[in-house]
């Protein structure tokens, strides 16, 4: 098990003064059943009129805060710290877990109303994994007959990491799936989507998770700090294991270097931080990430 501190660091800049604003974030780690969260703290400036901490529709943390008072620059800042624990033995001896993707969709196909609830958000499109027809035309080779389902999704994970190229800049949260298809580049948010989106049109329950991911400087060179960012991979409802998590953007099944905040249907539900302000002109928007072990 792999314990980690966690900051993460939002900071908006305004040329103009914002008069008012409300604020919606994802930004704190969730219990889930490789992962516990001992302590978690949020820190805002300026100081809130009101802060409301809830549970969304999938059991995230949602932190909801609006600032009433002028201001031209805000920031958000969580620390928290996380145990992880290894990746699950994705090929357990029973021999259920070998189920091919189509008995495995039939089954899912066929539960009754109360066992459906815990994966009817994730069967269906949503506005960032629509039926995408080039997704379901390229994904198809993959989903051969009878294939067993969990090997399908180890290969598709593969085929997202040497088929599409990691390239910052080329794309934003709002473009979408059949853009990526053309261009084969993306960041991790879009290969996320890509994998929801075939998985889905396959019928199998698929989650957009975000979160961190653990990373090391290169040999020679001095850890940044900050440097670090969020992260998203997928998680994949598969026979006898339940959820198990897949990283394409590295093609790892994942493990104890993941820190999960946030699940939902895509990356508009577990947003780090949204908001609407009144006023404040042009702005600008920094974000600093630190994990390291605890």
């Amino acid at each position: 098990m792999n314990r980690y501190r966690v900051r993460h660091r939002t900071t908006y800049r305004y040329s103009d003064p914002v008069l008012s604003s409300h604020h919606s974030t994802h930004v704190i780690p969730r219990d889930c059943p490789r992962q516990r969260v001992n302590s978690s703290t949020m820190a805002i400036t300026p100081t809130p009129e009101h802060i409301h901490r809830y549970r969304d529709f999938a059991d995230n943390v949602v932190c909801d805060f609006n600032i009433v008072s002028s201001y031209q620059e805000c920031s958000v800042q969580v620390d928290s710290v996380v145990e992880v624990e290894p990746a699950p033995n994705i090929f357990p001896p029973d021999k259920a877990a070998l189920q091919s993707w189509q008995d495995w969709q039939a089954h899912c196909r066929n539960l009754d109303w109360d066992q459906r609830q815990h994966i009817a958000d994730y069967v269906r499109p949503s506005p960032a994994t629509p039926w995408e027809p080039s997704v379901i035309t390229w994904s198809k080779s993959t989903f051969t007959p009878n294939r067993p389902l969990t090997e399908a999704v180890l290969e598709l994970n593969q085929r997202i990491f040497q088929e599409f190229t990691y390239q910052p800049g080329v794309t934003d949260i709002d473009t979408p799936l059949a853009t990526v298809m053309v261009q084969r580049q993306g960041v991790c948010q879009d290969f996320a989507h890509l994998m929801v989106a075939a998985l889905r049109a396959h019928g199998i329950p698929t989650r957009y998770v975000s979160g961190y991911l653990e990373t090391f400087p290169a040999p020679g060179q001095e850890r940044l700090v900050g440097a670090d960012a969020s992260h998203a991979w997928v998680s994949a409802w598969l026979p006898v294991l339940g959820w198990v998590d897949f990283d394409p953007t590295n093609s790892l099944v994942v493990g104890e270097r993941h820190i999960t905040t946030a699940w939902g249907r895509d990356y508009h539900d577990v947003t780090p931080l949204k908001g609407i302000v009144v006023g404040g002109g042009v702005h600008s928007v920094e974000v600093a990430v630190d994990v390291e072990s605890a």
